[in-house]
């Protein structure tokens, strides 16, 4: 297994290769030989049994293998999901054994709760993080269009702990939000896009 640059104390790096299950797809066109990109996966849910609706196509045409882990739903510690992600994009996987190195062509798919911000603490993994419905900043940012900074456990919503060390390292990650008229996070992540990421030159 290949090890991260960085250890952060926010990543449970303790989990066992062997005992943890993804979801691997690789395309059929992949023989080994020309570096193909990766997408990890972290769903909501605990189980996912295929690619999204509609991903295979664009996976195959864009040359990207993807892995998703189980156990990795938004019941799980952020930690453990942190965790998942980065086992699932350096992990020992006899089937991924010749993919490219992670700072090549490495993205995150993040589809909501909690562990979105990995992208500030192993930049030398993830060379991006798209965040799907929900979205957090490293300080408060101005309220225009949220409605409530309350998740739905009853804790502060949007932000989490960072570093000055890990916000400049985060500089070379590319950050993409994501949400939609009927979500109900739209206001959040409109807010945390405009006062956080984009007003700060991510």
């Amino acid at each position: 297994m290949l090890a991260p640059k960085y250890h952060d104390p926010h990543i449970n790096y303790g989990l066992d290769p062997v005992r943890e299950r993804y979801l691997v797809r690789v395309p059929d066109s992949y023989a080994g030989n020309v570096p193909y990109g990766l997408v990890v996966f972290i769903d909501a849910d605990e189980v996912i049994n295929d690619v999204p609706d509609g991903w295979a196509s664009v996976l195959d045409a864009r040359q990207l293998l993807f892995v998703s882990p189980e156990n990795g739903g938004n019941d799980q510690d952020r930690d453990r999901r942190m965790g998942l992600a980065v086992l699932g994009a350096l992990g020992d996987d006899e089937a991924l054994s010749n993919r490219p190195q992670p700072s090549v062509r490495c993205w995150i798919f993040w589809r909501s709760s909690h562990g979105r911000n990995v992208g500030f603490y192993q930049p030398d993994v993830f060379r991006g993080t798209i965040q799907n419905c929900g979205a957090d900043f490293y300080r408060q940012v101005p309220t225009v269009h949220a409605t409530s900074w309350v998740s739905t456990s009853g804790r502060p919503y949007g932000t989490f702990q960072a570093i000055d060390e890990e916000i400049v390292k985060a500089e070379q990650v590319r950050f993409v939000l994501v949400t939609g008229t009927n979500d109900f996070r739209r206001g959040n992540i409109l807010d945390i896009f405009s006062g956080g990421f984009a007003k700060e030159g991510f």
